[in-house]
């Protein structure tokens, strides 16, 4: 963790140490690329489903307000955990796009792109806090996985409920 240098030396008032710490951080990750890329990699999960620190509640004493928003702090949580599909569907999503460029499918697209961007670029190029660096896309990302969702749920429908062949 290179923010623990930070606390220690006086970094904000010297820039010359400042641009010392991002030369050892470059250099330390081409020296260890594939074990820097895989640890990273295995951060993705975690990543997506972190929540700030901001937004932790604790158990509230009294009072409906209080009650009210611990729920919603609760579901946030646990709604995270949807966002797990962008990884896998964002595939299908882009194959989609492909063989049917119109409109939707691009805005779509376009919506998997940030999201992944998003969510890849606050694990490979931070040091934590992932929940803070992702959380200003997380609108574009439940976009894009409830959208996931619905194309799978529908799937399923119509595989479940096929239609009846008119026989006459």
């Amino acid at each position: 963790m290179p923010y623990r240098f930070l606390e220690q030396y006086d970094f904000y008032h010297n820039p010359e140490l400042f641009r010392e710490l991002g030369i050892f951080n470059s250099t330390v990750i081409q020296s260890n690329f594939q074990e820097y890329f895989t640890r990273s990699a295995m951060q993705i999960p975690s990543a997506i489903t972190d929540v700030s620190d901001l937004y932790i509640l604790k158990q509230p004493r009294d009072g409906f307000l209080g009650f009210v928003f611990y729920n919603l702090a609760l579901f946030y949580k646990n709604i995270q955990y949807a966002n797990l599909i962008v990884f896998f569907f964002f595939v299908a999503i882009f194959y989609i796009f492909l063989k049917h460029r119109t409109y939707k499918s691009a805005f779509i697209s376009i919506l998997g792109v940030i999201s992944l961007y998003q969510i890849l670029f606050s694990v490979f190029f931070s040091y934590g806090e992932f929940g803070r660096l992702i959380s200003p896309s997380l609108p574009l990302i439940y976009l894009f996985s409830f959208y996931s969702y619905y194309l799978i749920f529908k799937k399923i429908k119509v595989f479940i409920y096929p239609k009846k062949r008119n026989t006459s």
